[in-house]
């Protein structure tokens, strides 16, 4: 297997070819975790090139995507080949990734607004009138 990382229009994406078996499962997990950043909310992981997923591979998959729900964003599969878009559907979880026919359409997805983090933001009222006088946050 092989795992290239890096990022387009700010987004982390992660392109992976060949086999997503047990042991490139492993190498997949290491290299999400040292790719990811704190102020990753959304990844996209490019799987035009994968030709093999296992249920070790699922599982680090639903691992990522549920780490990115934390974070309010999306993980955006990109491109996925028949053979693996079928073994998602048979482990019946297809239908909780947000899937794509390219990078750049699932790196636009990624980059639509999502709620905000903005403690500011969560502040803001419509303004209160007292004596005359409006106040607003």
């Amino acid at each position: 297997m092989d795992l290239q990382t890096g990022r387009r229009n700010g987004i982390l994406t992660i392109t992976i070819s060949g086999r997503l078996d047990g042991y490139g499962a492993g190498q997949l997990s290491e290299a999400w975790a040292a790719a990811l950043q704190d102020d990753d909310r959304s990844a996209v992981f490019d799987l035009s090139g994968l030709s093999y997923l296992s249920s070790a591979g699922i599982r680090v998959l639903i691992a990522a995507k549920k780490q990115l729900k934390e974070r309010n964003g999306i993980l955006a599969l990109a491109g996925i080949q028949e053979y693996p878009k079928s073994v998602l559907d048979m482990a019946g979880v297809t239908s909780i990734f947000s899937i794509y026919s390219g990078v750049e359409e699932a790196v636009d997805a990624c980059r639509r607004p999502q709620d905000s983090l903005s403690v500011i933001d969560g502040l803001a009222r419509t303004p209160v009138v007292r004596d005359g006088v409006s106040y607003t946050i």
